[in-house]
């Protein structure tokens, strides 16, 4: 069809033809008529198309935001259009068709959506159309399934409660319920820089004892840690899109870092030794311990009780006197 004027492009007895050398992204109207020995038909009803592909899927699907009460899916435009514009697309919500729209993203959420709960799994999919790719038929992207929950919120009260040889004992509040991001908490995981340079690792997976609110474990369940060694710790409260998420937008909200050694208290000095250098002074010296208990001793502390009056300490920076 040329401006309503329609030329014949094939005479054939086969019931299919492609039509070349055609303008890509141009409109094309067509109708087919049947011809016997008697003559030629009525023509069919006009149909119209174009000469370009359908487009490919939309590109980097997402998920913008999500927590207990909302998800925010988003996506770019297909990478190539097939040579047509892209009319709309078209969201998909558990296999049912929910919009048409000309933007890149898509919100559901407790307002905007009856029924909606949260930590319950959602599937979105998203359709592309041009003039030759018409949904349900049209380009979609693969289903992703998305739980209405955020990450727990992080622990700010990260402590250390004690340390020994055989490992450190770290505290904190227990995450309430209402600050579990909407999922169930599972576990607490710990994390762990071995050389101080601020690159953590995974610990483990605890399941701490919580007692009046406040949490603790020992590094020692985990793994034992060679003594006499500073570590860094951080520990984050893990719920299903925390420590199960292959969709990459939540991760684990780690704590305040504590950095302890773990070692114990030092032995003190094997003996104490008294020198007089004139009237009113006394030295007082002692050798080095011979147990730091795994960290350097950072001082020695002299304790002295004059005529009874009570033990007052005297600290000094150095390591023997």
């Amino acid at each position: 069809d040329d401006g309503g004027v329609y030329t014949e492009v094939y005479s054939g007895p086969d019931t299919s033809f492609t039509k070349a050398s055609l303008v890509t992204g141009m409109a094309y109207h067509f109708r087919v008529s049947a011809v016997n020995s008697i003559g030629e038909g009525p023509p069919s009803s006009i149909r119209e198309s174009a000469a370009c592909l359908a487009p490919s899927v939309p590109a980097d699907f997402r998920v913008k935001t999500r927590d207990e009460f909302h998800i925010r899916v988003e996506w770019d435009a297909p990478v190539t259009d097939g040579g047509c514009p892209v009319y709309g697309y078209v969201v998909y919500l558990g296999g049912e068709l929910m919009t048409v729209q000309n933007h890149t993203d898509f919100l559901i959420s407790s307002k905007t959506h009856q029924g909606f709960m949260r930590a319950e799994s959602y599937t979105f999919q998203v359709g592309v159309e041009n003039a030759v790719s018409f949904c349900p038929f049209c380009t979609k992207t693969e289903p992703m399934s998305v739980v209405a929950a955020e990450s727990p919120v992080k622990i700010e009260t990260l402590e250390v409660s004690s340390t020994s040889a055989s490992g450190v004992v770290l505290a904190w509040a227990h995450i309430p319920t209402s600050l579990q991001g909407g999922a169930p908490l599972l576990g607490y995981e710990v994390y762990i820089d071995r050389l101080v340079s601020g690159n953590f690792e995974l610990l483990g997976l605890a399941s701490p004892s919580c007692l009046e609110h406040v949490c603790s474990i020992n590094t020692a369940a985990l793994e034992t840690l060679p003594a006499g060694r500073q570590y860094c710790f951080r520990v984050a409260g893990v719920n299903v899109v925390a420590l199960d998420n292959p969709l990459n937008d939540q991760a684990p909200k780690m704590s305040n870092t504590v950095c302890p050694y773990a070692a114990d208290p030092p032995m003190p000095p094997a003996a104490v030794y008294f020198a007089y250098p004139r009237p009113g002074e006394i030295d007082v010296r002692w050798p080095p311990t011979a147990d730091d208990g795994g960290a350097p001793v950072d001082f020695f502390g002299v304790w002295m009780n004059a005529a009874g009056r009570g033990w007052g300490r005297i600290a000094t920076p150095a390591s023997t006197d």
